[in-house]
């Protein structure tokens, strides 16, 4: 069976010499027992990676059933293309097609191991990226991929690596001996001592020059053998370059053989029929012949493709621009008479119009930018739209050209769009979809919150009330966030209420709908959230040119979960978006590991949400910056530095996201809960106290209380006993399970009540928030101790220590004070401080003390430390 077969061929002419090391590394990281699923073989282009993995492919052939495939620049222009051979039914949408081809690659390998080859890696478009990290993340096969040195991979590949799924090989060009003993065993006799120093002044080890030199010259007849030696005369050859070596390999061409080779250079694969009808056939057979092509046969058609990528890219630098242009003009008028197949046809119909002689198509060029983003591929969307926009599009072309702009975090330039569009033309409802699209730019992308204000209002001032349902619903989103409550659900009721379609769908609704999980989420009513997001994500399936606002609407998603308690479900919805977006993984980087690093955190797993925020941060920080990404993502990143134990990292992570300035309001209660974790984390437990119970004012003040839940709720696990009487009246305002644990919580330590702390902690537990689970407890044990019930307290410190462990070690006030029991909390605070270097006149002034009580309470902690040496086994006081 076809797909079924190892199709790359191992030239047995010449034997891989000098690469015994790698091998054994390769056979290594691909043994049963490895902690590897594969080896990415990296270097500069010609020094034998893709040998190397064919050898290795070979050697495990015989128990492996072994895929190979071998990227192209021209392949990259289309989603899946590496794996075309692979798909099923062409038509399906992206998510199916994914699957389909996994399932391809592995259903038919009767319980065998599975090995996928991966050449030039580099050339991979997302989706074929995508397709191998799964293979690799689901263990459902193991990999050998090569990557060329000083080339930009897709990330979903390069992430393989850096997570450590694939051991790094880099691979070096032949050493002066392995060249010189290659060439001997080749040619069956050594270089003499002049031909060998001008081979390697010229190849310098690297294999793929190496091999086309010889096999040139020796085709040339310029390299001969005189007794037991060969000797070169190299005269025409010695400024050979690999371009010029690989002219040399394809020899002279026919301008009818040139002209295939040139056709698929630039469009390749072709369908055999539709290039018989550009050319010749008997060029085809003739390019054949010579090795620059190759014909494969299936059920449904015939492709051709040129038979290694290399003979494309010198021949397009080749032949020069003016013929390329001539070149993908005729493909394009070619394909004008044929059907287009599916998304991927349509964009690779575009991108080769943008670059051909023919007169541009404003059609084509829309819906192919509408085709990329409907795959969710911005940067082709944008270089269609923007060239569709720029050739004078209607209003389809000129509003598409901002969404890829703002996936890609190029928020400046889709600003810049909007403020040059001509408005005239539009009809008052498209004026009014295009001011729903603006605001959001300028309000998300660049933080503009004034500009995004304006833009509303003036819209709201100008246009007809019918059309006010885009506009009206996005400054229902801004109520949400920054107003009152109960005025954003309103008004976002009401603009679903208008809505002509029953489900409605668009912008209007879309925005409306945001606005409510942003209301409800915030405010704690965690009840409505479901049957919210059950209506937004419908909408976003029959509309994926709003993916950037379903982004906006799954954070508040997950937010809304977070705050009412509701853990395992914001874990669940996370794992879930990772693995969609994954399919579109440039628009989904930032926002994935996001959303996985918040549920994380929630869940007090410190480690794995530092590590998923970490790598979510950059994609709010390219080009221009994705604004309210950067905001949320470095709050939340700046609390997970912090509970990891590392004060430094997130002082730093909170001064860079305090530079920055926050301008929207509703994140102040973030900030500062923030900045009150980073206090906390230094040791100073009394300002962190102070910051929380602020930052729960600046919640109460805007009526998010569930946010408020969450502040008192942190002020609580600090040792604050003061929150009681709220959260126990928040009980009666908030939806969910959190606010139950935390009422519980306040209450039992205002009581000093620890069988209450106790119980309060497996609430807490119950639900998933071990972290806040372990900080009770902990509380429990002091407050145990302190009534001289030494085996409770044990037993407490026992189960403290137990959950924080689940948490990766944490680090937080109540945790730390179970190991410097039985001091007071201000001593702990105090020798925190200075533990890190404050002298007593800098700990006063922060703790609003003087120095004298500073040194008291230094010297009565210091002989409870002391005492501490004649202690009972297990820790109890004699």
């Amino acid at each position: 069976m076809r797909r079924g077969n190892y199709h790359c061929r191992v030239e047995s002419a010449w034997p891989l010499i000098g690469r015994a090391e790698e091998l054994a590394q390769i056979s290594r990281a691909l043994a049963s027992t490895s902690q590897y699923a594969g080896v990415l073989l990296v270097g500069d282009a010609g020094v034998g990676k893709s040998r190397l993995a064919k050898e290795a492919l070979t050697a495990i052939s015989g128990r492996c059933d072994v895929r190979w495939i071998a990227a192209s620049a021209s392949g990259a222009a289309l989603p899946l293309g590496a794996f075309a051979e692979w798909i099923g039914d062409p038509g399906a949408d992206p998510t199916v097609l994914v699957h389909g081809v996994i399932g391809a690659l592995t259903g038919i390998s009767c319980g065998r191991p599975v090995i996928l080859g991966v050449d030039d890696a580099h050339h991979l478009d997302d989706l074929s990226a995508f397709v191998v990290h799964q293979l690799v993340h689901r263990r459902l096969a193991k990999v050998i991929v090569t990557l060329r040195n000083h080339e930009t991979a897709p990330a979903a590949i390069t992430g393989l690596w850096k997570d450590a799924y694939l051991q790094r090989i880099d691979v070096q060009p032949l050493t002066r001996q392995a060249s010189d003993s290659l060439i001997a065993t080749v040619l069956g006799a050594p270089l003499t001592a002049d031909a060998a120093e001008r081979i390697w002044s010229l190849t310098h080890g690297n294999a793929l020059f190496l091999r086309h030199l010889v096999d040139q010259e020796l085709a040339s007849r310029r390299m001969s053998r005189d007794g037991g030696l060969w000797s070169w005369r190299d005269d025409s050859t010695a400024s050979t370059t690999l371009g010029e070596l690989v002219d040399a390999q394809m020899g002279a061409l026919t301008d009818a053989v040139g002209e295939v080779v040139d056709l698929l250079a630039v469009g390749e694969p072709l369908d055999a029929d539709l290039l018989a009808g550009l050319v010749d056939w008997s060029a085809v057979d003739e390019a054949c012949a010579k090795g620059l092509v190759a014909l494969r046969h299936s059920d449904e058609q015939s492709i051709v493709r040129l038979a290694h990528p290399l003979y494309g890219e010198v021949r397009r630098a080749r032949v020069g621009p003016a013929r390329l242009r001539r070149v993908r003009g005729r493909l394009v008028s070619a394909l004008s008479d044929t059907p287009v197949v599916d998304a991927r046809d349509l964009i690779r119909r575009g991108l080769l119009l943008l670059d051909s002689d023919q007169p541009p198509d404003v059609t084509l060029l829309t819906s192919a930018a509408g085709a990329a983003l409907q795959l969710l591929d911005p940067l082709r969307a944008e270089r269609l739209a923007g060239a569709a926009r720029r050739i004078g599009g209607d209003y389809a072309a000129n509003m598409l050209h901002p969404s890829p702009l703002h996936l890609a975090g190029r928020v400046t330039d889709a600003e810049a769009v909007f403020a040059t569009a001509r408005l005239e033309p539009l009809t008052p409802q498209q004026r009014s979809d295009v001011a729903s699209f603006r605001a959001a730019n300028l309000y998300a992308g660049i933080g503009s919150v004034n500009r995004a204000t304006q833009v509303i209002n003036d819209a709201l001032d100008g246009l007809p009330a019918a059309t006010h349902g885009a506009v009206v619903g996005f400054r229902a989103v801004l109520m949400a966030m920054d107003g009152p409550s109960t005025a954003a659900i309103e008004a976002a009721e009401a603009v679903l209420a208008s809505e002509p379609t029953d489900p409605p769908t668009g912008i209007a609704a879309m925005g409306a709908l945001l606005a409510l999980m942003t209301a409800f989420g915030y405010a704690g009513r965690a009840d409505a959230v479901a049957d919210v997001a059950q209506r937004g994500y419908g909408i976003a399936q029959r509309a994926p040119d709003l993916s950037a606002i379903v982004f906006a609407f799954t954070e508040q998603h997950v937010q809304a979960l977070l705050l009412a308690g509701h853990l395992a479900d914001a874990e669940a919805l996370a794992h879930q978006w990772e693995h969609q977006t994954l399919d579109v993984p440039i628009a989904s980087r930032g926002y994935a590991s996001l959303f996985m690093g918040q549920a994380l955190l929630g869940a007090g797993r410190v480690n794995d949400a530092r590590e998923w925020l970490e790598k979510a941060m950059p994609a709010f920080t390219r080009f221009d910056g994705e604004k309210y990404g950067s905001v949320i993502c470095g709050c939340d990143l700046t609390v997970a530095r912090a509970l990891a134990g590392y004060p430094e990292d997130a002082a730093a992570t909170l001064n860079a996201l305090e530079a920055e300035h926050n301008p929207y309001g509703f994140l102040e209660s973030r900030c500062e809960l923030a900045a009150a974790w980073v206090a906390a984390a230094q040791g100073a437990t009394t300002p962190a106290t102070e910051r929380a119970l602020h930052a729960a004012d600046l919640a109460c003040g805007q009526g998010h209380f569930a946010q408020e839940v969450v502040c008192l709720q942190t002020a609580t696990r600090f040792g604050d006993a003061t929150t009681a009487t709220r959260l126990v009246e928040l009980c009666d305002r908030v939806q969910g399970p959190r606010v139950a644990a935390a009422a519980t919580h306040a209450s039992a330590l205002a009581a000093r009540d620890a069988d209450l702390l106790v119980a309060a902690s497996k609430q807490y537990e119950r639900i998933g928030d071990i972290l806040s689970a372990a900080d009770t407890v902990a509380q429990a044990a002091a407050v145990y101790r302190s009534n001289d019930r030494r085996g409770a307290a044990l037993s407490a410190q026992e189960c403290a220590d137990r959950l924080a462990q689940r948490c990766g070690s944490a680090k937080t006030p109540a945790l730390r004070a179970l190991k410097t029991a039985p001091l007071t909390a201000r001593q702990r605070e105090i020798l925190d401080l200075a533990s890190q270097g404050l002298s007593n006149k800098q700990i006063a002034a922060r703790l609003n003390l003087s120095v004298r009580s500073v040194e008291g309470h230094r010297y009565r902690a210091s002989k409870k430390k002391y005492s501490t040496l004649f202690t009972a086994p297990g820790g109890e006081f004699k």
